[in-house]
């Protein structure tokens, strides 16, 4: 697997990858190991990839270090963001689908599926999504899952339009990435998520 950040084409330009904290040069400083995380592959089935490697950098300016992530990669995350934006449209469309369906489908654990839904919700609502209605393991409002996952859809054509670059697939997906690279806050899912730092007025103007 090709790890190099989108546009490099050459290891000298790996080499010398900007710091995202200050914009300084990075110079290489080892590599992190990732055991296996669970994703997509290209046909939409799940797949668990074993013994990722990450390039770290250190920046020569502030000293921060980093790790650089491949396509679709997230820190922290045994099941990969695309999972769970898979597993989202699966909730909003499906009107038989529950936790435990999902998870069947998914090769997860209910507790899993809910901290997805949790978090998604937690991306529109910066209040306690655990007593939003859609949380409950019945009466499930699929529509209005439906409508934040398009919502979602929509927020991420404007961010493009507007010359944000975005990596393909899911919005639920690369919104939460573009919100690492641009402001390294990770989307936790054993704690509570911040909402997605973007301005209201690009969304509704």
């Amino acid at each position: 697997m090709d790890f190099r950040p989108a546009g490099c084409c050459c290891k000298e330009k790996v080499l010398e990858i900007a710091c995202p904290y200050c914009c300084g040069r990075g110079c290489r400083n080892g590599f992190r190991l990732v055991k296996s995380q669970v994703r997509l592959d290209e046909t939409g089935r799940i797949e668990r990839i074993s013994g990722i490697l990450r390039p770290r950098f250190r920046c020569c300016r502030c000293h921060r270090s980093w790790t650089v992530l491949e396509p679709g990669g997230f820190p922290h995350r045994t099941f990969s963001p695309t999972v769970q934006a898979a597993a989202m449209r699966e909730l909003a469309e499906d009107a038989g689908a529950t936790l435990s369906s999902l998870a069947r489908a998914f090769r997860c654990d209910r507790r899993t599926v809910r901290r997805w839904l949790h978090q998604t919700l937690k991306v529109a609502d910066p209040g306690d999504a655990a007593g939003h209605p859609l949380v409950a393991e019945r009466g499930w409002d699929h529509l209005s899952l439906a409508w934040l996952l398009g919502f979602l859809d929509h927020l991420a054509d404007l961010l493009m339009a507007h010359g944000f670059v975005l990596e393909p697939g899911p919005s639920v997906a690369f919104l939460f990435r573009w919100q690492f690279d641009h402001f390294r806050i990770v989307a936790y899912l054993t704690r509570a998520s911040p909402p997605l730092p973007v301005a209201v007025g690009l969304a509704v103007g």
